[in-house]
């Protein structure tokens, strides 16, 4: 088997374990603005949190839900309860080591998604950051 073949399944079952994540995570969120349970809010955040170590781009299912908080009164007043913050913290709780690790490893996970995207120089500096996104 070549490299690029190699690196092709690599990225492929990355992709197929975001989007398993993503729709545990979607039907966690669901269950849980639906019953306002303990259990679902640990499962919502449990998928969250392991969808993150798969791939950083769970962090837009975070971004759907503030604008489904936004547009629906459940899902706001679901955010709302304590539950919710177990689901952040079980969440955070999973994604610990990694943000540690890139902590204590000069981030080396962005710069390496950086200069995959062909970000060089993007990084701290807003103009380039914002070039290579327009680009």
């Amino acid at each position: 088997v070549s490299a690029a073949s190699a690196d092709l399944v690599r990225q492929r079952l990355e992709r197929a374990a975001a989007d398993i994540q993503s729709a545990a995570a979607l039907f966690a969120t669901w269950r849980f603005v639906e019953t306002r349970s303990w259990r679902w809010a640990t499962a919502m955040g449990a998928a969250i949190g392991v969808g993150l170590l798969a791939k950083y781009a769970m962090s837009y299912f975070g971004i759907g839900l503030a604008l489904a908080a936004l547009w629906s009164p459940d899902v706001r007043r679901a955010l709302m309860t304590r539950a919710a913050l177990v689901a952040l913290a079980t969440a955070l709780a999973i994604l610990a080591p990694n943000l540690l690790w890139n902590a204590g490893n000069n981030v080396a996970t962005i710069e390496h998604t950086a200069s995959n995207a062909a970000w060089s120089g993007a990084i701290g500096d807003p103009g380039a950051a914002l070039a290579a996104l327009l680009a």
